[in-house]
């Protein structure tokens, strides 16, 4: 009986990490006239000031960007072949409890997505709420 509590445990741990605080952006051409997603190669992300690297030489149409829940900006450093964009964003973050096993949550509602434009055409904001446990789209890069 006590196995199947600490089981139970390790589920809910699982459970509350998944999908905390991270910017979710989808990849599109911006050559085409309706969202085609389209698929960035050779690529390396990094964060800004924390120097963490996030995708090294990776093959990916959709990002999950870590927001900071120390600050209301964070910024992530582009990298295909040799172009590099950076990029920032700028948000409002609030607390909020999520519940007793999870404990507490930073929510953020992006305000502003800033670029250098080196091979990112446009940005959209589709969704600008980063909530608990959501699989949402928050932004949109198209792609030069």
């Amino acid at each position: 009986m006590l196995l199947l509590f600490f089981s139970k445990c390790d589920e809910m741990g699982d459970i509350c990490l998944s999908n905390q605080n991270a910017a979710q952006a989808g990849l599109y051409s911006s050559y085409h006239t309706s969202d085609t997603d389209t698929v960035l190669t050779d690529l390396d992300i990094k964060g800004i000031g924390n120097d963490s690297l996030l995708y090294e030489d990776a093959s990916l149409s959709k990002l999950f960007l870590p927001l900071s829940m120390h600050s209301d900006t964070t910024a992530f450093q582009i990298k295909i072949k040799t172009l590099l964009d950076t990029l920032w964003f700028s948000y409002k973050r609030t607390l909020v409890h999520v519940s007793g096993d999870c404990g507490m949550f930073v929510e953020s509602d992006i305000d502003t997505v800033w670029f250098t434009g080196r091979f990112i055409d446009s940005i959209a904001i589709s969704d600008p709420f980063i909530r608990y446990n959501e699989n949402i789209e928050n932004i949109k890069i198209y792609i030069k």
